[in-house]
């Protein structure tokens, strides 16, 4: 089973429903649903999903949907040496730099799925946009 650690703003394209985003997205959680693929994400990245979210649709909403996606992760806990590391990595955004620290803790990783590939390209593990892991 391939094992892929979520960006923040994969999680938000699924919950927001956006269509130049969603059918690639779409793909990546069928692939979970079916069994084919483990999706994991940051604890803070659920956080933040949800304060987004919240904002457009509501709280309620935001729970609701939230509750759905959640079905779908593994939370991996960022902890304080991810928050310090990131402090002096290479990354020149610091939450991608928690967010890679956080997925290099997780054994048997396949990579990393965010639309901003760019965003990290200091990462030691693959890293993959979302139309590429499904291609």
């Amino acid at each position: 089973m391939k094992r892929y650690f979520l960006d923040t703003n994969i999680l938000i394209d699924f919950l927001a429903e956006r269509a130049e985003f969603g059918v690639h997205v779409l793909g990546i959680f069928n692939k979970a649903l079916e069994g084919k693929w483990e999706l994991l994400t940051s604890d803070n990245a659920v956080t933040t999903t949800y304060y987004v979210i919240q904002q457009s649709v509501g709280e309620e909403a935001a729970r609701a949907k939230l509750a759905k996606l959640l079905r779908y992760l593994h939370i991996q806990a960022i902890e304080k040496e991810d928050l310090e590391g990131a402090i002096y990595s290479k990354f020149k955004d610091y939450e991608d730099a928690v967010q890679h620290s956080c997925a290099l803790k997780i054994d048997r990783l396949d990579g990393i799925i965010t639309r901003n590939t760019k965003d990290f390209a200091m990462s030691s593990l693959p890293v993959f946009a979302p139309y590429e892991v499904l291609a």
